[in-house]
């Protein structure tokens, strides 16, 4: 079992485990040219990269004099989005010393003579690897243009709402575009893994995006902290599909209860397991008007994890052969994993078994080329015997899509290789039709990876170094889509150009 399985389809869960891991999620970014500054102390910005092979990872360390006298810090893994605490932080004799008890990770380096620097070695997982921190002027911030700016031509309320799963209170963020209204509305449902309401990853924010630019053109919207997540209450890994489908029903009830929407125009917007989600919702609740469904899976989602990993491993040039072995075994795991009838511990006993048994169905070259660790298998086996993770293995979407016959927009990402663009569109327009429904429209755009941005291989590795969050042309295919089947506003020049 290796932890492509998962860091494919749940790449962000995955990436604030273990940096030293990320070796097998490669966020490949250029280190960016920084001129160090000579200081006192250990106190103050300072950023390094730690080569972990097959890319580099950006860290930032912002060290901070404590009341008592003593030193804090915050480790920011600026390619994962992932900021961790450091537990320990000792400067003696012009050597620093951090203890990361989250990460089992350990840095020790020693200042140069003008305190511009600090060069040690990182320790996690049994490896250890030269790290040098150079100091900043102040920290460093990926650059993400696209970020909304005020002043806003629309209002922004904080709100919470009820899901009718384990009464679980959801903090959210309403968007009301300006003018009387009521205005079409909707619900923004988000991909895999705990995130908060925008969507968050490597900075990028596309649900802020997409919010925005929607208000812009006369739409409101509603999005949220998943369960168990930022101001949101709920336990995201020990929920299930069907929880995640009640939380966006409760999201859509809150919406067409507020006088300034229009109540029969209330649609979701999911992205990727999000795009799952929704047809789950609007097969059962016919008081949701559309969908729009962004990289959605449309083939059972076994056989999407199947997929996943194999098209990285083709992305990375590995032998065809090799890589039909490695999907062999995967299945295996994926077979027991979605059994229902396994209790979590004797499922966990089992898939450890299972990956010794395929450890030794391998050479040390070719585990390597798989970039198997036995750290990252652990991690991958707690993460697939959640009660999430199961939930979402068995669900297979065309069960739900077939029971949609209200309007639907799909778009995917010709570059995406998360979900197969050509595969899981035929896939999603089959089960529409079967529907017989009246008004779908199933898009391929040009150029675009799993996140709809534009790409140059759609891999991962590209997620964190492409500056632009949300291609304009998705925007304005959504706002057009949806502005086309409620036209409550007049649709300005000026609003469009805001996308």
């Amino acid at each position: 079992m290796n932890r492509y399985r998962m860091n494919l389809y749940l790449s962000k869960l995955l990436l604030l485990a273990m940096i030293l891991l990320l070796a097998t999620t490669p966020l490949a970014a250029q280190v960016a040219e920084s001129k160090p500054v000579p200081g006192e102390g250990a106190a103050g910005q300072w950023l390094g990269a730690l080569d972990v092979g097959p890319t580099k990872l950006r860290l930032g360390l912002n060290v901070e004099k404590t009341s008592d006298g003593g030193l804090s810090a915050i480790l920011d893994s600026i390619d994962q989005g992932a900021k961790i605490p450091v537990d320990t932080v000792v400067f003696e004799r012009g050597i620093l010393r951090l203890g990361l008890k989250a990460i089992g990770a350990a840095y020790e380096g020693t200042m140069n003579a003008d305190g511009s620097a600090l060069q040690g070695e990182w320790s996690q997982g049994g490896r250890k690897l030269p790290l040098t921190f150079q100091r900043q002027e102040k920290a460093f911030a990926l650059n993400r243009p696209q970020l909304p700016k005020g002043p806003f031509p629309y209002e922004s309320r904080e709100v919470t709402f009820t899901s009718g799963a384990g009464n679980v209170r959801l903090a959210g963020t309403l968007l009301l575009p300006e003018g009387k209204g009521p205005f079409p509305a909707v619900a923004l449902v988000t991909g895999s893994g705990p995130q908060d309401r925008d969507e968050t990853l490597m900075s990028h924010k596309p649900f802020l995006v997409i919010a925005d630019a929607l208000a812009r053109r006369g739409i409101a919207s509603l999005r949220w902290d998943d369960r168990g997540t930022g101001k949101s209450t709920g336990d995201h890994m020990g929920s299930t599909m069907d929880d995640f489908a009640a939380d966006a029903r409760a999201a859509v009830a809150f919406l067409r209860s507020n006088p300034a929407v229009d109540g029969s125009a209330v649609g979701i917007v999911g992205h990727s397991e999000g795009g799952l989600i929704a047809p789950m919702v609007a097969s059962a609740d016919k008081s949701v008007a559309f969908l729009v469904l962004l990289a959605p899976p449309g083939e059972p989602l076994r056989s999407l994890l199947i997929r996943q990993p194999r098209a990285l491993y083709r992305l990375q040039g590995l032998d065809e052969k090799l890589i039909d072995r490695a999907m062999a075994a995967q299945a295996e795991d994926l077979e027991l994993i979605a059994d229902p009838s396994i209790p979590v511990d004797r499922l966990q006993e089992k898939l450890r078994a299972l990956a010794e048994s395929h450890r030794k169905q391998f050479t040390a070259e070719e585990r390597a080329q798989l970039q198997i660790d036995a750290n990252a298998i652990e991690q991958a086996i707690r993460v697939s015997t959640t009660v999430w993770f199961r939930s979402l293995i068995r669900q297979d979407p065309a069960v739900y899509l077939r029971n949609v016959k209200i309007q639907v927009l799909a778009l995917f990402g010709e570059k995406d290789f998360q979900v197969d663009p050509q595969v899981n569109a035929e896939a999603v327009r089959a089960a529409l039709a079967a529907a017989g429904n009246p008004d779908h429209e199933v898009r391929s755009l040009t150029g675009l990876n799993h996140l709809f941005q534009h790409a140059g291989t759609g891999s991962i590795e590209e997620y964190a170094t492409i500056e632009e969050t949300f291609a304009p042309e998705a925007l304005v295919a959504i706002g057009d889509w949806i502005v086309a089947r409620f036209p409550k506003r007049a649709d300005t020049p000026a609003s469009k150009a805001q996308l």
